[in-house]
């Protein structure tokens, strides 16, 4: 189990010499390696497959309704441009109030092996990543850095053995999908902006990883193919089953125009031949324009569940 000295997370990708030395560092091949188990985890299943739900699984789902309906309650202020609604901060401050009791609790019920005295420094530290995975209240944005805070935190949900490898299917196809879930409400409801955003160069204003999970869901299905995201009816009649699907649907309800036009990686994507393809493809696709990116990985966390690097 990982040494849990008690130490504060913080950012150590300052500049490119230092995103150099991430790179080959422990930390990268194990972030790396989680999120490709947690994509070999959901290979050929569905959405809607049974699948075991731990403890920690059903909590958290439990906190996504509630951060949820605070949408609901917290409403939209007029202002004078369609992105980044001021109320988004309310909505933020809420869920960083409830953060850290929430880490708390789940450390308490899930994690009985840690001693007390480090209950209190692990959930702080695991409250740094979670908090950091619904967006920036000062810039109201939001993008693949931040869905990669969330990655974090359940990468160190594993390091405390609190989750292990029998619960990737469900962190996946429930927990995930549910956070990706809130992520489109709040995107909606308070138009945040895009964080480093390649414009119609990237996957998506917002995600990647619906994407990369979503492929390996899909390899082996016997008829729906990487060309099926143009057939708008299968499209909409598969989308509850399949993430990939869901994001390019989302995609085609928010934006405007022909696919190929704001859309064009995705669409030169729907020519590869196999699924197989499509992950592996997107796989190297996240090490270069996440992972190796100076703006996306300069936030992340390091601390004693995920380690620093010299």
């Amino acid at each position: 189990m990982t040494d849990l000295a008690l130490s504060p997370t913080c950012k150590l990708i300052t500049n490119q010499r230092m995103l150099q030395r991430f790179k080959i560092s422990d930390a990268y091949q194990k972030l790396l390696g989680f999120i490709r188990s947690l994509a070999e985890a959901v290979m050929s299943r569905k959405l809607s497959e049974d699948c075991v739900q731990s403890p920690l699984v059903c909590d958290v789902m439990a906190a996504f309704e509630k951060l949820s309906s605070w949408v609901h309650e917290i409403k939209p202020v007029t202002h004078g441009v369609r992105y980044g609604n001021p109320a988004f901060r309310t909505w933020h401050a809420r869920m960083c109030e409830f953060a850290p009791q929430l880490m708390r609790e789940l450390l308490v019920r899930c994690a009985p092996h840690l001693p007390e005295g480090r209950v209190g420094p692990v959930a702080d530290e695991l409250c740094s990543y979670f908090m950091d995975a619904f967006g920036n209240a000062t810039r109201i944005d939001y993008g693949t850095g931040h869905e990669l805070s969330l990655i974090a935190w359940l990468f160190c949900l594993e390091q405390l053995e609190v989750i292990g490898s029998p619960d990737r299917v469900a962190v996946v196809l429930v927990l995930f999908s549910r956070y990706i879930a809130l992520m489109r409400q709040l995107q909606t409801t308070y138009w945040l902006e895009p964080a480093g955003s390649h414009g119609v160069w990237g996957l998506d204003d917002y995600h990647f990883l619906p994407f990369l999970f979503g492929a390996s869901q899909l390899i082996s299905h016997p008829d729906i193919l990487p060309c099926t995201i143009h057939e708008g009816v299968r499209l909409e009649e598969e989308s509850g089953e399949y993430l990939y699907l869901a994001a390019v649907l989302f995609i085609r309800q928010v934006k405007k125009g022909h696919f190929g036009e704001h859309s064009p990686v995705l669409n030169d994507i729907s020519n590869l031949d196999s699924w197989q393809r499509v992950a592996a493809g997107l796989l190297r696709m996240y090490e270069g324009e996440v992972l190796g990116k100076l703006p996306v990985v300069q936030h992340l966390l390091f601390g004693t569940l995920l380690p620093g690097f010299q």
